[in-house]
């Protein structure tokens, strides 16, 4: 996947949930960390979509905020 062909908004989001995953010591990114960014991103797509559908969007970040710090965590660094 070439990041460059991306949105500015996408790339904003995948780079909010590697850094979410790494404050959160998590060895790989993945799903939930991307919700977790999208849902987040001041002046995304999704908050506004989900809001349209009456869905809380509230509710929805913290929920997937309590699975993230449920998750094992790895410590040390990589070099």
């Amino acid at each position: 996947m070439d990041i460059n062909k991306l949105t500015e908004k996408s790339q904003e989001a995948l780079g909010a949930a590697q850094t979410l995953a790494q404050r959160l010591g998590h060895a790989e990114v993945d799903g939930e960390h991307l919700l977790s960014a999208l849902l987040t991103q001041e002046g995304g797509l999704l908050p506004r979509l989900l809001e349209r559908m009456n869905v809380p969007v509230g509710a929805l970040a913290s929920a997937v905020e309590d699975e993230l710090n449920r998750r094992p965590k790895v410590a040390g660094s990589i070099e």
